[in-house]
């Protein structure tokens, strides 16, 4: 039940101590590991950042570090397929369904060991699956066209066909358009099949993806107690915003090592009044590790579309419905669980690598910028050379410029030589007024 808080959620700045000298910013200071590993986080980045470009733009966007890991499977695969032989075509597909759960975890080694974060790891699962159910097509045929007869009629026919069907449904409705437009189908879905698919590979002979399946569910209890249950808060405050926009605030009084954030981090986050099965990514919009943490989300149906529904739509009408019980102003507290922080950055922001910054935004996804050019201006208090960050907002919805009082202050006051600007889609009538915001013009701030 929604109730008001006696202390509204102020946004409030990092707490940062003076500093003892006029330079004590010590790179990766920020990362959420210990000192003695910092080294290996510098490393780390000077290994893996060139593999990260670029290297395949059609028809699908592939960068060195992923042709990489796809080579040696499609080898595989091949060699399989131009053997012809039923075991080895088979015994490929274990390997790779034992990756797919490994990196189906959100909470993994290689997190640290590698860089890549839960969003980024998630292709590498779809990548393992794809090659698990090829892998298995391939068994499939070889099998049928060869015509085993110690095969046809026993167990192994029948939970092979039940094992690829289940995989062939993983990866046909994991298809973007199919998972975008029916998310919560595809969800149920994704748990049903494969649960399904785990007891009928275990009577077929692929035993050994138990040992993917172990480390999934080590992930799933680890983030449903220690992170959902015991470490992170049960309530938050909720406040509307102009615009169809809703803020977030929470105290994280247990942080830990496992739960520092960092710019760019995002929770799952679960509001009890709408499903406590229903979590929702939102990145945070405050400075990582302050006292409070913030998030912004936007209604991405209007109210007013009564026809039209959203978890977030829901949430905003929640939020104004409680408002209108308590003091004008007030923020309302709602019992929500909370599951993260999730989320790094693909760029070494916390090395000293880079000295200028061009940070680009666009609509509400303003807010993981704002905690990324936070962080940075509280590296540059304590010494780090950081010569400017240029903050690009671009905005072509009259909702989102309606909480243009609310958003812009986020940003910031530019110690650090910011220059921001302001622009509207082109050619909208209703969205062509200052370009560049007056407050950020006048500030006497060279742009470049």
């Amino acid at each position: 039940m929604g109730k008001a808080s006696s202390e509204p959620t102020e946004l409030v700045e990092c707490a940062t101590p003076p500093p003892p000298s006029p330079a004590w910013w010590k790179p990766y200071e920020d990362t959420p590991v210990p000192p003695l590993l910092r080294n290996y986080v510098a490393f780390r980045w000077l290994i893996m950042t060139p593999l990260q470009y670029e290297m395949i733009s059609r028809p699908v966007r592939l960068t060195i570090g992923e042709v990489l890991a796809l080579v040696p499977l499609m080898a595989l695969l091949a060699v399989a397929i131009v053997s012809w032989d039923t075991g080895s075509s088979g015994s490929l597909a274990q390997p790779a369904l034992i990756i797919a759960f490994v990196f189906a975890a959100r909470n993994s080694p290689f997190t640290f060991l590698i860089g890549v974060p839960f969003e980024r790891r998630i292709w590498y699962h779809k990548a393992a699956a794809f090659c698990s159910v090829l892998s298995g097509a391939a068994h499939l045929t070889i099998a049928y066209v060869k015509g085993n007869p110690r095969v046809k009629g026993t167990d192994y026919e029948w939970t092979g066909l039940v094992l690829i069907g289940c995989m062939g449904a993983l990866v046909v409705t994991s298809f973007y358009i199919i998972r975008r437009k029916l998310f919560e189908i595809w969800y149920f879905l994704h748990w049903v099949l494969f649960l399904t698919l785990i007891p009928f590979a275990v009577m077929h002979g692929a035993g050994l993806i138990l040992i993917g399946v172990g480390f999934w569910l080590l992930d799933v209890f680890f983030r449903n107690t220690y992170l959902t249950f015991f470490t992170l808060p049960k309530t938050a405050e909720f406040r509307s915003l102009p615009g169809d926009v809703v803020e977030v605030a929470f105290r994280n009084q247990n942080r830990t090592l496992l739960t520092e954030e960092t710019p760019g981090s995002w929770y799952y986050l679960s509001v009890q009044r709408l499903g406590i099965f229903q979590f929702h990514p939102f990145s945070i919009s405050s400075c990582p590790n302050s006292d409070v943490t913030t998030l912004h989300i936007r209604s991405t149906c209007r109210v007013e579309q009564k026809h039209q529904s959203s978890w977030t739509r829901q949430l905003l009408e929640l939020v104004r419905e409680e408002e209108a019980k308590v003091q004008a102003g007030s923020p309302v507290q709602l019992d929500v669980l909370l599951e993260g922080p999730y989320g790094s950055p693909s760029v070494d922001i916390s090395g000293p690598t880079y000295k200028y910054f061009i940070l680009g935004s666009g609509g509400i996804g303003l807010t993981p910028m704002v905690a990324v050019q936070r962080s940075l201006e509280q590296q540059a208090k304590r010494g780090r050379d950081v010569k400017k960050i240029w903050f690009h907002w671009s905005v072509r919805d009259e909702l989102v410029q309606g909480c243009e009082e609310d958003l812009v202050p986020l940003v910031g006051e530019g110690r650090v030589g910011a220059g921001r600007s302001w622009s509207r889609a082109a050619g909208d009538r209703r969205h062509d007024r200052h370009h560049v915001l007056p407050d950020f013009k006048d500030s006497g701030q060279q742009r470049e």
